[in-house]
C-alpha cells in the first residue's frame, strides 16, 4: 500500500467457548406485543452505556456489550421508549450465564427465531439445550406468537345467518386466505378486517353443524381442598365449594394456580389435535402422583389410561417417553386427560407437565438436543466348521523326520513323533506369514500380537486382515507412538535414532513426522515439528522400511534445526500424516533401534492371497501316533480355495501311479489328488514298514454364496454377501436414505456387523429394515444369525407444547380465528355464539317512490335496528342508504343502476338476515 509493505495474511480462530449461545426462551408462546427472555451463554449485561453503573462500581462493567437482538426479521427492542433496559442480568459477576429481555417488533404471528449479537470476539448466537422446540405444523422455532381473541359482540344472533359479528383481539391479517373465522366448524365470511378488529357474517343456523371444539388450549380444574382417589374422580363435583377452574393456553401448570397448597385434586383436560399421521408416545411430569388418559377418539367415555404415577415424577428424557406408541390421525382430535393428586402428606407444590415424543420427524440431534437420530445394525453371523485333518504315523520311527506341504509347498522345519510338543508352533509357521528379526535389540518394540500399544498410540488390533507379520496388525492409525511431558522415557534420537516399520494402505501420504526438543546454543529450549517426504510409496501392499530420524531432522530438505553437540535430541511424538481416505490404513512390526532392523519375512504354504488362517490347534487323536490338526482361517474362501490335504515331501502316495511321469507331471498329479481326495496314505523308502496317513475329518466351511435381500416401506434391494459399509450405503439409496452413515463394527466375514446412522438423512422413527436369507447359500455350519435391528429410535421430543396442539371443549357453538393456520385463544368474557329465531328481523312490503330524481325505498316488517346504519339494504348488487329506522319501518335511499328486477336483502347487524323474502 503505498509502496510499503503491509500484513497480508492473518490466521483466524473459532472457538466454541466464546461463542453466544441461547439456551432456554421464557416464555416459549406469547402474544404480539409480549415481552420474551433469552437464557444462555451472554457474555455481558452491558448494552451501550444503558446499563452502565446499575451495580454501582465501574470494575463490574465489561468491554463487550450486546449490540442487537433479532427476533425473526425484526429488532427485539431491548428498551422502553425512555431507554430504559428491560432487563440484561448475569447470574453473578463472575458469570458469563445470564439473560436478555426484549420486545419483539411487529405483528407476526407464528414461529421465529432468536439471534442475539455480542461486541468484540463474540459475535452472533448459536442455539443450544432447551433453544429450539417444535410447533404443532413440525416447525423449529425458538418463540412463537399465537392469535388471541379479546371481544366478541353479540353472542347472539338470528337464526337466519348473516350477523354482523364484531370480533376483537391481535394480529388479525387482512392478506385474503390468512385470516379464517369458524362458528363451530363452519366458516363464517369476514366482511371487513384491519390489525385488532374484524367483522363477519354468521352462516345460517340450518347450515352451522353442532361442535364441541373449544378455543385453543386445555380446561384446569381444581377441588382445592379434596384429596380424593385419581383413579376415579367422577364423584366429584363442578359445583363444589372449592371447585375452580380456568383455561391454561399449553400444558403446563407450575405453581398455584388459586393459592392452593397441598391435599388437593385437579384435572387437565381437552382435545390433543394430531399434528401428523403415525406414532406419537407421551410424558406425564408430576410433583406428585398423577395419571394420564388418552381416547381414540373425541369421546370421553372411550378414555384409556397410559401412564400412572404413584407419586412425583420429575424426569422426562428424549427417546424415553412414559408411555407406549399410540397411533394418530393428522387433524383428529383424541379426548386428553391428566388428573393429579397432591396428597396433604406431600410438600406444597403444583406442577403438571404434559410432553409428547414425536416419532415422526425431519429433525437431527445436530440441530437439536431435544432429537434422536434412528441407528440400525445389519448383522451377519455364523459358527463355521474349522478345517480338520488326522495325521496317523503308524511303524515311523520316533525321530524320523517328515517335511509337511501344502498346496506343494513345503513347511519350514520338519516334525518328528519324538517332536510332537512342536507340532502346533511348526503347522502354524506353515500356514501363516512369520518373521525373523535380524536385529534383536531395540528401544522399543511392537507386533500387535497383543492388545498391548505404544505410549500415546491408539487404534484397532485387528486380526481380520493379513498381517506383515504374525496374525494381527493396527487399524487406522496414524501414532506410532507420543509422550506427554517430562516424560523420562522419551527417545534419545542420537542413540536410538532408527525407526522401522510396515505399513500398508493408500491412505497413508508416505511421510514421517516427529516433534524433536532440543536446546540451542543460548541453553533456550526449541521444540520443532519435522516432516520427512517420501519415506515410502504408499500402496494396499504392505511395504516394510527403516529411517534414521536424527540424520534426517539435520537434512536442510526437511528441517531447520542445527542441535548443537552438546543438546540432546529427544523425541516426543512420531506421527504418519494422512491424505485422502482411501479404505483401511495399518501399520505392524515397529521398532525403533539403535541400528536399523532387518526382518525376513517368510510366506506362508499358501497359494491364495485370500486364505489366511488365524491359527492352526494340534490335539492327541484317539488311535496311538494319530493327531488332529484343526486350522481356524481369518476369512471365508469359495469351493475354489478349499484346503487340499496335506501332503509330505518326496514321499510317494500309496496307491497313485506316477510311473513313466516327468518329475513335472508326477508333482502335477500328486496335487490334484490330494486337492479331491479325503485320504492320502505316504509311504518312503527311507521309512521302512512306516506309513503316514493323512484325512480329511471335517472339511472347513466355504464362504457365503447366493443373494440375499434388504426391504424397506415395500422397497427391496438385492445384496451380494460380505457388503462393506461403502457398498451397504450406496445400496440404501434406493430407499431415499441418502446419507447414511454406514460403520464397520466387525468385519470379520463371518460375523459381520454394520451400523446405520441416519444422522444425516431421514429423521424420525424409522421403521425397521427387514432381512430375507432364502436365497442366500450356507456351507457346512453350526448355526447362523442373519438379522437387521433397531439400536436406537429417532424421534423429538416436544417439552411441554405449546396450547397450538390443544383445544378446549365446549358445550356450544364456539368463535374461533385462525392467523396463518394457528388457532386462537379466548381472552374475552365469552367466545361463544348461539342462534335465536326471536331475533330473526322480518319484511313484509317494500313500496318505492321516485319523486325528486331519487329512488326512496319503504319497507316495513318488524325486528329492524333504530340505529340506521346497523340495517344493512341491498337490492342485488345494489346498496340502499338506510336514512332513518325504527323497529318496523326503514327508508333508504337506492344508488343508481339499471331498470330490472332485483330481490331485496335486509340484514340487522345484530341480528341478522330478514325473513320473508325475497321481495
Amino acid at each position: 500500500v503505498d509502496g510499503e509493505d503491509v500484513q497480508n495474511h492473518v490466521a483466524v480462530r473459532y472457538t466454541s467457548g466464546r461463542t453466544p449461545r441461547i439456551k432456554n426462551v421464557v416464555p416459549r408462546y406469547g402474544r404480539v406485543g409480549d415481552k420474551v427472555s433469552l437464557v444462555g451463554k451472554i457474555f455481558t449485561k452491558e448494552y451501550g452505556n444503558s446499563n452502565f453503573g446499575d451495580s454501582g462500581t465501574v470494575e463490574n462493567r465489561r468491554e463487550a456489550s450486546i449490540t442487537a437482538v433479532m427476533m425473526g426479521s425484526r429488532e427485539c427492542v431491548l428498551t422502553d421508549d425512555l431507554g430504559n433496559v428491560f432487563n440484561i442480568t448475569l447470574d453473578s459477576p463472575t458469570s458469563n450465564d445470564g439473560q436478555v429481555t426484549c420486545l419483539p417488533g411487529g405483528t407476526f404471528i407464528g414461529p421465529m427465531n432468536a439471534t442475539v449479537f455480542v461486541s468484540d470476539s463474540y459475535g452472533k448466537s448459536l442455539v443450544s439445550e432447551k433453544g429450539y422446540s417444535v410447533n404443532s405444523k413440525n416447525q423449529l422455532f425458538m418463540y412463537h406468537t399465537l392469535p388471541e381473541i379479546t371481544s366478541v359482540m353479540p353472542n347472539v344472533g338470528a337464526s337466519s345467518g348473516s350477523t354482523q359479528l364484531k370480533i376483537q383481539g391481535s394480529s388479525f391479517d387482512k392478506m385474503p386466505g390468512n385470516t379464517v373465522v369458524m362458528i363451530g366448524e363452519t366458516p363464517c365470511e369476514i366482511v371487513s378486517i384491519n390489525n385488532e378488529e374484524m367483522v363477519c357474517s354468521t352462516p345460517s343456523e340450518d347450515s352451522t353443524s353442532s361442535s364441541s371444539l373449544g378455543s385453543r388450549g386445555l380446561k384446569y380444574e381444581i377441588w382445592k381442598e379434596t384429596e380424593a382417589d385419581i383413579s376415579d374422580i367422577s364423584s366429584l363435583s363442578t359445583s363444589a365449594a372449592d371447585y375452580k377452574t380456568t383455561t391454561i393456553d399449553g400444558s403446563t401448570i407450575d405453581g398455584p394456580m388459586f393459592n392452593e397448597t397441598k391435599g388437593y385434586t385437579a384435572r387437565l383436560s381437552g382435545y390433543f389435535v394430531a399434528p401428523y399421521t403415525g406414532n406419537i408416545s407421551f410424558y406425564l411430569k408430576s410433583s406428585d402422583a398423577a395419571n394420564l388418559y388418552l381416547s381414540p377418539s373425541e369421546d370421553p367415555a372411550d378414555k384409556e389410561k397410559i401412564i400412572e404415577h404413584s407419586g412425583a415424577a420429575h424426569t422426562a428424557k428424549p427417546g424415553s417417553p412414559h408411555s407406549g406408541q399410540i397411533t394418530i390421525e393428522k387433524g383428529n382430535r383424541y379426548y386428553i386427560e391428566a388428573v393429579h393428586g397432591q396428597k396433604s402428606s406431600s410438600v406444597e407444590n403444583n406442577f403438571l407437565q404434559i410432553s409428547f415424543w414425536e416419532h415422526e420427524t425431519i429433525y437431527h440431534e445436530h440441530q437439536t438436543p431435544m432429537a434422536r437420530d434412528e441407528s440400525q445394525r445389519l448383522h451377519m453371523a455364523y459358527d463355521r466348521r474349522y478345517e480338520t485333518q488326522e495325521i496317523k504315523f503308524e511303524n515311523m520311527d520316533a525321530d524320523t523326520e517328515i517335511i509337511l506341504t501344502h498346496d506343494g509347498i513345503k513347511s519350514r522345519t520338519p516334525i518328528t513323533l519324538a517332536g510332537k510338543a512342536e507340532f502346533t508352533s511348526t503347522l502354524l509357521q506353515m500356514f501363516t506369514y512369520t518373521c525373523e528379526y535380524l536385529n534383536t535389540r531395540h528401544r522399543f518394540k511392537q507386533d500387535y500380537e497383543s492388545d498391548k500399544l505404544l505410549p500415546g498410540q491408539y487404534g484397532y488390533v485387528q486380526e481380520n486382515v493379513q498381517a506383515y507379520c504374525g496374525a494381527r496388525a493396527l487399524e487406522n492409525t496414524l501414532r506410532i507412538l507420543r509422550f506427554p511431558n517430562d516424560n523420562f522415557n522419551d527417545i534419545n534420537s542420537k542413540q536410538t535414532p532408527w525407526l522401522c516399520f510396515a505399513a500398508k494402505g493408500q491412505t497413508f501420504k508416505g511421510q514421517v513426522q516427529y516433534l524433536y526438543d532440543w536446546v540451542d546454543d543460548n541453553s533456550n529450549s526449541r521444540r520443532n515439528w519435522i516432516v520427512v517426504k517420501n519415506v515410502w510409496t504408499p500402496t494396499d501392499d504392505w511395504s516394510y522400511q527403516c529411517i534414521d530420524m536424527y540424520e534426517s531432522a539435520l537434512n536442510h530438505t526437511n528441517s531447520w534445526v542445527r542441535p548443537p553437540a552438546s543438546s540432546p535430541v529427544r523425541i516426543r511424538d512420531i506421527f504418519l500424516p494422512k491424505g485422502k481416505v482411501m479404505g483401511r490404513y495399518y501399520i505392524d512390526e515397529v521398532t525403533i533401534s539403535a541400528s536399523p532392523v532387518e526382518i525376513k519375512r517368510l510366506s506362508p504354504s499358501l497359494t491364495s492371497e485370500n486364505i489366511l488362517i488365524k491359527e492352526v490347534n494340534v490335539v492327541e487323536a484317539e488311535d496311538p501316533d494319530a493327531f488332529d490338526v484343526s486350522i481356524v482361517p481369518l476369512s471365508c474362501n469359495p469351493v475354489e480355495e478349499d484346503l487340499k490335504l496335506m501332503g509330505i515331501k518326496d514321499a510317494e502316495i500309496v496307491g497313485l501311479d506316477v510311473s513313466n511321469l516327468t518329475p513335472e507331471e508326477r508333482w502335477t498329479k500328486e496335487q490334484e489328488y490330494l486337492k479331491n481326495s479325503e485320504t492320502a496314505t505316504f509311504s518312503s523308502s527311507g521309512w521302512g514298514p512306516g506309513t503316514v496317513t493323512i484325512t480329511r475329518k471335517v472339511r472347513g466351511s466355504r464362504a457365503l454364496d447366493g443373494k440375499f435381500k434388504l426391504s424397506h416401506n415395500e422397497k427391496q434391494i438385492e445384496l451380494s454377501p460380505y457388503p462393506t459399509a461403502k457398498s451397504l450405503a450406496s445400496a440404501l439409496e434406493a430407499f431415499g436414505m441418502l446419507g447414511v452413515k454406514v460403520e464397520s463394527r466387525s468385519v470379520k466375514c463371518y460375523d459381520l456387523i454394520l451400523d446405520l446412522y441416519f444422522d444425516y438423512s431421514l429423521g424420525g422413527d424409522l421403521s425397521q429394515i427387514e432381512i430375507n436369507t432364502t436365497d442366500l447359500i450356507v456351507d457346512n455350519i453350526e448355526w447362523e444369525h442373519f438379522v437387521t435391528s433397531t439400536k436406537k429410535n429417532g424421534g423429538i421430543m416436544v417439552e411441554a407444547p405449546g396450547g397450538d396442539f390443544f383445544r378446549t371443549m365446549s358445550d356450544g357453538l364456539s368463535i374461533n380465528v385462525y392467523v396463518a393456520g394457528f388457532l386462537s385463544s379466548c381472552a374475552a368474557e365469552d367466545c361463544s355464539f348461539s342462534y335465536d329465531s326471536g331475533l330473526t328481523p322480518s319484511v313484509s312490503t317494500v313500496s318505492g317512490d321516485n319523486s325528486g330524481g331519487k329512488t326512496i325505498l319503504t319497507i316495513s316488517g318488524s325486528g329492524f335496528s333504530t340505529v340506521p346504519k346497523e340495517n344493512i339494504v341491498t337490492l342485488g348488487s345494489l346498496s340502499c342508504s338506510v336514512m332513518t329506522a325504527s323497529s318496523t319501518t326503514l327508508e333508504c335511499e337506492l344508488e343508481a343502476g339499471e331498470a330490472g328486477v332485483y330481490e331485496v336483502s335486509v340484514i340487522v347487524a345484530n341480528a341478522g338476515l330478514a325473513t320473508g323474502g325475497p321481495i
